[in-house]
């Protein structure tokens, strides 16, 4: 599991690059969506460019199910990104979740007799994880072969790179695919 700061940044696009699965967690606020799209993009840019592709799923979060903005926000959500990449488990606002960061504990420890909503959503997302992960976990001779053809594409794409350097190293390390991102001394 890779956990991403909520940024497009080079970071992310690795993340990405490094994943089959993807989780997009939504708050379900105006601007969410504007960063779902650009996501979207990035994704969508790394299947074309790169032949990369992810499996995708949206996660709601700080769902209010009395709002009506949050019904809109949903159904706006699922005319981007489409019905089957919404998680049919959505996080709802819970104090809860304040109470367990101010104790350090996660709602999972607490349980779901302090954390009520709060430990049942999560329980709930967890399950519908498993299964949306099963199924590819079934067909590893698929990925296995996935993998195989990205490395011969990416192998094809690489070009030397030079790198210098003014000043003073005592050492001078380089890590990266090459070296199953285990730096080698140079």
């Amino acid at each position: 599991v890779v956990d991403c700061p909520p940024s497009l940044g080079l970071l992310t696009v690795n993340a990405l690059l490094a994943s089959t699965h993807v989780i997009v967690p939504i708050d379900s606020g105006f601007y969410a969506l504007s960063g779902v799209k650009k996501l979207k993009e990035t994704i969508d840019m790394l299947s074309s460019k790169v032949n990369h592709e992810l499996s995708v799923k949206h996660l709601v979060t700080f769902y209010d199910t009395k709002s009506p903005f949050n019904k809109e926000f949903q159904n706006d959500l699922k005319k981007i990104t489409g019905q089957d990449s919404l998680f049919k488990q959505k996080i709802r606002r819970s104090i809860k979740f304040n109470i367990s960061q101010r104790l350090g504990k996660s709602v999972v420890e607490l349980g779901s007799k302090k954390c009520g909503i709060a430990y049942k959503d999560y329980f709930n997302l967890t399950q519908e994880v498993i299964n949306w992960t099963k199924a590819a976990a079934h067909n590893t001779s698929k990925i296995s072969m996935l993998i195989a053809n990205k490395t011969t594409i990416r192998t094809q794409q690489v070009k030397p790179i030079t790198f210098s350097y003014q000043g003073e190293a005592r050492e001078v390390y380089v890590a990266g695919e090459f070296s199953s991102w285990q730096p080698v001394a140079m």
